[in-house]
């Protein structure tokens, strides 16, 4: 196979003693074939000198340069020099103007071959100087390279390519064949992302075809970059629809979490707040700020309000690690050095409808003198003008409410009379400056940057205090006139407010266009719409109130997120496995069942049961520590935990001084023996000063009940601590078993008395008969013919009326 250089020149291969010789053929080779001569060897030895200096370097072909150079490569590294004349003395066996390239006239063998085609979708790489040179047409064969990804923005680059030979450009077209097309580094692809940065310069070139930060896509050819997947918001259950049959102490499961709007508003928030994009031709860093990520995608550039165009970016800094909006005055060069004096003005102003500025510096990351003004970011907001004039916003149709109008007058006029007071003017009220960071929540932003690059010295302060009141009330008429033009026609806009708003309304419109006066000022404003202040903080308190009940609602969750780490750092743990404690007779066993019994519960069927209402009742009963009296089941069903009764005879171990200790015996209720014994040693120690250490148990038996099947009255005596001190009590219980009236009794007390279940001793537990009890409210269960009423009767629907099927969802509670 031929080589081809990068000008389109063959090159020849060289000549070796081992070739045979191609002599032309016979001149009647039309007329049939002719009989090849028998070919003889050549046993020449004479050397080719070498071509390597003809050829055009491979580095230069790929990347456009050769390291190299001067450095001992033998290639031709100059496209624009003329390759040398080709020694007369250098002639090869196979010469291509040889009659066997060029026949007089074509054969019917040649005439009959089948047309080739080239498996390649582009086979110019084989083709003559001609075609290198030729311009690129469109062939349906080649696919062109079209990124799939919003985010893909080639590398821009300082150099121009306009300088490079066509043959270069024409042999980086060729690789349109493996994917590129015509997305070349010489011609970048305009996809919306580069759109969007056209305007902007490109980095310097630092001489690599491609930047480090970019991938070659020579060498990555395969490589495809993901869009972003929304959240999924609807993996998340939907409220049941309104129950009627709610008792007051009964609330559904979305009444243990906040409400679906505000979490997902919170989530959208915080994916705005973590948004990355791959290599946009941005700065890696930019001042103490990195991650730099476009927040002007859909928004067209103007250079109405500033006369400079400006672009907005989300950054992280590394000093605190918050993230912050950074707008970039494009093109910009600082004349006078005091213009930077007026942020520190405006870093002192801390205001709820303000955008807060943190700093202003300058800059030539992108490129060009650039100035940078920092600004607290908001995520997912929004402009006035985007929620209210947008065409979006239009095709809605309708006024905006005069409730709504208000609370933006309030809010702008709060936000005014702060800059006022503080000797600035703030030059924005404009609907693309304001922005809406959350319901009817409005806040000026862009604030110090006309008094920064039109910098006067504050001469003109008073003149552009008249110039905000003016913007404001031009700013009202179009909000209430649902149109930027309407400033234009004030009697129709005047007859229009008149008409669908109130008069308070109208006159604070009329003091805002008045003519400039001394007497004019913000104050006066604040005179007019003061009921109208009282009703925003009213709302404001509402919506306080709001808030505060959501976060109680997170703060239960956040405490069972707790107990549930707990959980999970000793259930299961691979160290445990032949550790006896954890074994199905050792007494932390009972934490692998209460996890069975809380996640793993099943229906009649056999089917997992996500039963949420069950799991948040388990843990919020293990978090208070309720003694109540639960079925924990082995995973094989064999064996079940229950509270049972033990009595416990211990005593102290035998010495000299007492051969024969004395025995001292507890009825105690637990789930196990272990816990039994633990319990023995806790009360002994207490009232006998007999520790574990000094101490052995002699004997561990199990108490039956002795008529479970019947229901009986139980009377216990206990003793319990509180805040106040130590307390004896006496209660009744109705209940099949002792163990049974002993878990009552302990729920009861933390019910009652808020008594956790190490505060409670139990000293007696007798039966007591029906005319020995004392307690009203077990006496009354004693009637003979006792009846429970109804409290929601169901009335049984007539045959003929009763639907087959039910359009709702069944209702739970009875």
């Amino acid at each position: 196979m031929q080589n081809q250089n990068a000008l389109g020149e063959i090159i020849l291969p060289s000549q070796s003693t081992s070739a045979i010789p191609i002599v032309a053929p016979p001149t009647d080779i039309a007329t049939g074939p002719a009989t090849p001569k028998s070919p003889t060897l050549k046993n020449s030895v004479a050397t080719k000198p070498s071509t390597s200096g003809k050829r055009l370097c491979r580095n230069i072909i790929i990347h456009g340069y050769c390291k190299f150079e001067g450095k001992g490569c033998e290639f031709n590294h100059d496209v624009n020099k003329p390759v040398a004349p080709k020694s007369p003395e250098a002639k090869p066996k196979l010469r291509v103007n040889s009659p066997a390239f060029k026949p007089s006239t074509p054969s019917s063998v040649s005439a009959d071959a089948p047309v080739f085609v080239p498996k390649a979708p582009d086979a110019s790489l084989s083709s003559s100087a001609a075609a290198f040179q030729a311009d690129q047409a469109f062939d349906p064969n080649v696919r062109d390279y079209t990124p799939n990804a919003p985010y893909f923005s080639p590398q821009n680059q300082t150099q121009s390519y306009a300088s490079q030979p066509n043959n270069v450009a024409s042999l980086a077209n060729n690789f349109s064949q493996f994917g590129f097309g015509d997305a070349s580094p010489m011609q970048p692809d305009m996809t919306p992302m580069a759109t969007a940065q056209a305007t902007q310069q490109a980095r310097p070139f630092n001489g690599n075809m491609f930047e480090s930060s970019q991938m070659d896509p020579y060498y990555y050819q395969n490589s495809q970059v993901y869009s972003q997947q929304p959240l999924q918001h609807h993996l998340y259950s939907t409220p049941l629809p309104h129950v009627t049959n709610l008792h007051p102490h009964q609330k559904s499961i979305h009444a243990f979490f906040m409400s679906d709007s505000l979490r997902e508003e919170l989530t959208e928030r915080n994916e705005a707040l973590l948004k990355t994009a791959p290599d946009l031709n941005l700065p890696q860093e930019l001042h103490v700020y990195h991650s730099l990520y476009p927040l002007d995608f859909q928004q067209e550039k103007s250079s109405q309000l500033f006369g400079h165009t400006t672009s907005v970016y989300k950054a992280m800094c590394t000093l605190d690690g918050r993230t912050y909006a950074l707008r970039r005055i494009e093109g910009f060069r600082l004349m006078n050095e005091l213009a930077m004096s007026t942020i520190e003005n405006w870093r002192r102003i801390r205001h709820a409808n303000i955008v807060s500025v943190r700093e202003a510096f300058t800059t030539k990351a992108f490129g060009d003198h650039s100035l940078i003004f920092v600004y607290d970011y908001h995520p997912c907001s929004t402009t006035l003008f985007q929620a209210h004039f947008s065409n979006e916003a239009q095709q809605t149709g309708g006024n905006i409410s005069e409730k709504i109008i208000w609370s933006y007058i309030t809010q702008i006029t709060s936000a005014l009379k702060a800059i006022h007071s503080s000797s600035l003017a703030a030059r924005v009220i404009d609907p693309t400056k304001i922005l809406l960071t959350g319901k009817n929540r409005i806040r000026l932003n862009c604030c110090g940057v006309l008094d920064t690059i039109k910098y006067d010295g504050g001469q003109n302060l008073a003149r552009f205090q008249q110039e905000d009141l003016l913007a404001f009330g031009k700013l009202i008429v179009a909000l209430a006139c649902n149109s930027l033009q309407a400033i234009q026609n004030l009697p129709n806009s005047f007859e229009y407010i008149s008409h669908f708003y109130s008069p308070d309304l109208k006159n604070v419109i009329l003091y805002l266009l008045s003519k400039p006066m001394p007497t004019k000022s913000i104050d006066e404003v604040i005179s007019l719409i003061g009921p109208k202040i009282l009703h925003e903080i009213d709302s404001a308190h509402h919506h306080s109130d709001f808030l505060e009940s959501e976060l109680s609602r997170e703060l239960e969750n956040g405490r069972l997120f707790r107990l549930l780490m707990k959980m999970n750092f000793i259930n299961e743990r691979p160290e445990f496995d032949m550790d006896p404690s954890w074994s199905e007779t050792g007494d932390r066993y009972i934490i692998k069942l209460f996890r069975d019994y809380v996640f793993h519960q099943v229906n009649e069927n056999g089917a997992p049961a996500l039963d949420m209402v069950h799991v948040l009742t388990c843990l919020n009963k293990l978090d208070v520590g309720v003694d109540e009296k639960i079925m924990l089941m082995s995973r094989d069903e064999q064996s079940c935990l229950i509270l049972n009764e033990y009595q416990v005879v211990g005593r102290k171990l035998p010495s000299e001084q007492e051969p024969v200790p004395k025995l001292f015996r507890m009825r105690l209720f637990a789930p196990n023996d272990v816990v039994a014994k633990s319990r023995f040693w806790y009360f002994l120690k207490k009232l006998r000063k007999v520790k574990k250490a000094a101490g052995e148990i002699v004997s561990v038996n199990l108490i039956h009940e002795k008529r479970p099947e019947q229901i009986k009255n139980y009377g216990i005596w206990l003793r319990y601590d509180s805040r106040s001190g130590t307390h004896n009590m006496y209660k009744e219980y109705r209940e099949m078993s002792r163990c049974e009236a002993v878990v009552s009794c302990y729920q009861d007390m933390a019910a009652r008395h808020r008594a956790r279940f190490r505060s409670v001793q139990i000293i007696r537990v007798a039966e007591v008969s029906d005319a020995d009890v004392r307690r009203p409210y077990i006496k009354q269960l004693l009637t003979p013919k006792l009846t429970f009423p109804l409290p929601h009767r169901v009335i049984r629907a007539q045959k003929g009326n009763r639907a087959l099927f039910s359009a709702k969802r069944p209702s739970t509670y009875y």
